[in-house]
């Protein structure tokens, strides 16, 4: 079966919560991050960006692997520092499971149990 690899944020809070690094290192390689909406806080300041990319882009997941901790969003006073991580998937289907203050976790759905089986 075909792997595909994804990105997941293993912090509390989770989301795609980028450092300013990681964005010029996908903008430097032609990925147009503005084009993807930013996810902020209703709070003085926001609390992100947050990135609305798709997690699976292999840019994204290239740019995880090559700056490792240098990609992580810092702290900022609303959120911790994010701890992006990459997770590798069989077949095609994913979703992203955010554990409310556990930051968030990548289902395989592939791997899910059929009762009817």
């Amino acid at each position: 079966m075909e792997k595909h690899k994804v990105v997941y944020n293993a912090a509390v809070g989770g989301g795609l919560h980028l450092s300013e690094e990681a964005v010029s290192w996908l903008k430097e390689r032609s990925m147009d991050v503005e084009a993807f909406p930013v996810v902020r806080g209703k709070v003085p300041g926001g609390y992100g960006p947050f990135w609305e990319i798709p997690r699976h882009a292999p840019l994204l997941v290239a740019c995880i692997e090559a700056l490792g901790k240098k990609a992580n969003g810092p702290e900022n006073g609303w959120t911790p520092a994010a701890d992006l991580r990459v997770f590798e998937i069989t077949g095609q289907y994913y979703y992203i499971d955010a554990h409310d203050g556990d930051g968030e976790e990548v289902i395989d759905i592939t791997k899910m149990i059929n009762i009817a089986e």
